[in-house]
Order: C-alpha cells, then structure tokens, then sequence
C-alpha cells in the first residue's frame, strides 16, 4: 500500500518569520527580507508548506479567491470510466481534485453508483474548506481571525485537530513552519489580498512581525477551540488543509469498501492498493 499525504508532502514553499521562499523564481524571496525584483503571484505558490516530512498522523491557502461558481462546481464533479478505473474531477479550496478508483476495488466494495462517490467526496472537501478557507467570510478559521477576544473561540473538532498538527509542526521546526504568518503571506500579495504589485519596506515587515507567532496561538480538542493572545493574531491553513482533505476522502471511499484508489488535491498525494496491470 501507498500512502503519500500531508506527512510526506515534498515542501513546495518555506515560510516563517523572515524565512524564505524556495519555489522556483522564489528561491531568493524572503517574507523578512525586501527583494528588489518582487515577482507576480502565481496561483499555484500560496500554500505555507514547510517541514511536513515531520508528520506521520495526517494524509487540508488556497491558490486562488473562490468564486461562488466554482462552489457550486464543486457540488457537481465530473466522474468517467476508463478501462476500468472511475475519475472524479473538480474544483475545490482554489485548486482541483483528482480521484481514481480502480476496478477491482469497485467489485470488491459492491458499489456501481458513480453518483454516490462523487457525492460522498464533494461532500468531504466541501466540509474541509467550509471550516478552513481563508478565501470565505464565513468560513470558521476566517471567523476566528476575525474575533479580537482572548476567549476560547468554538471550532469543529477537525479544525481544532489541523490546528493542534500544526501547532505540533511548529515547536518541532522551532518556527519554520508557523500557521500565523499570513500577514507577512498577505502583504507580499500571496493571500487573499492579491491586489498589491509593490514589496514591502524593512519597516513594514519588521512591524507585521510583531503579528505573528504561533507561540500566540492556543489549541483544545475537548471542546474544540482555538484561543489567540495576540489580539490580531490570524492563522491560515493553506499547507495543511488540502493534505487534511485528502486523509478525509481516502478514509471516505474505504468506508465504502474501495481497497485500490488514489486521491490527489492540489498536489498532494494519498493511494492505496494498486492497478490489476
């Protein structure tokens, strides 16, 4: 069996406060530093992926504003047959999703309903990305960035249960791999806010990391919540919830009795089993 997910993830991007960048044209982009050749965002260098080779539990920032069609495609995914193996496509948390499941799998499971696999997958990662987006309003971790309490802020258990991942990541890496640092992600134009063309001065970052910390950010699982003593303290979960959605859709189709698929989001990678060829 193959299990590539979150835990064994190749980094694609390094951030921390003032680490740098390592994807492509990046590699000499500092969040910490100024960078006289600021490059254009591109949708695919958004995640916070630093050190996930640390974790071993999981298999959940988007690339790119969801629109409400892309929503709405997401509930509709596009499932095909092909020499014996079911597709599902689609779009979610600002990338897309691929699903393959292998014939075998499909006789041993008894399942010939395409409908409800793709149904049950929508269903997975549309739950991720309601708790986890950054890119929706309303979404939980958006709420709790919005909150300037120091109360325990209610979550949904996966939520709290990425979050404490995290947070575990964190202290293993001595920062390098740091859930808070979206400011610093934001204003070099990598987050939500897409709109600024100019890098930042030496000021401004040293005062954005006066934001960030995740020795600022609070986890409990019973009840599940996230608490900041940062009063602007804000985390995104864009390195870690696609690897999270993955773990919950691979769990999702061998709860339906499939042994043999492979579930990619945005890059990372979770199967099992293999093709009979």
């Amino acid at each position: 069996m193959s299990r590539v997910s979150l835990g064994h993830r190749v980094p694609r991007t390094s951030v921390a406060n003032g680490s740098h960048f390592s994807r492509r044209s990046l590699e000499s982009t500092q969040l910490g530093r100024r960078d006289s050749s600021f490059p254009r965002p591109r949708l695919a260098a958004v995640g916070l992926t630093a050190l996930l080779t640390l974790v071993s539990v999981f298999a959940p920032g988007a690339a790119a504003q969801e629109s409400s069609s892309q929503v709405a495609d997401s509930a509709s995914p596009q499932p095909s047959s092909s020499e014996g193996v079911w597709t599902f496509t689609g779009p979610t948390m600002g990338t897309t999703y691929q699903v393959l499941v292998v014939g075998s799998s499909q006789a041993e499971a008894g399942v010939n309903d395409q409908a409800t696999v793709a149904r049950r997958i929508t269903d997975e990662l549309e739950s991720v990305n309601q708790a986890m987006s950054t890119y929706r309003d309303d979404s939980e971790v958006s709420r709790f960035n919005q909150s300037a309490g120091s109360d325990w802020f209610p979550v949904s258990l996966a939520t709290a249960t990425v979050v404490q991942k995290a947070q575990e990541i964190a202290r293993a890496s001595e920062g390098a791999f740091d859930i808070t640092v979206g400011p610093l992600v934001n204003r070099w134009s990598f987050g939500p806010d897409r709109e600024i063309t100019s890098a930042p001065s030496e000021a401004e970052i040293e005062t954005l990391k006066q934001r960030i910390g995740y020795s600022h950010l609070e986890v409990r699982l019973d009840p599940p919540a996230l608490k900041k003593t940062l009063p602007e303290l804000s985390i995104d979960l864009s390195a870690i919830a696609k690897g999270y959605g993955v773990d919950r859709v691979a769990l999702a189709l061998e709860e339906l009795g499939f042994g043999a698929y492979l579930v990619e989001v945005g890059g990372e990678v979770r199967s099992r089993g293999s093709r009979p060829d």
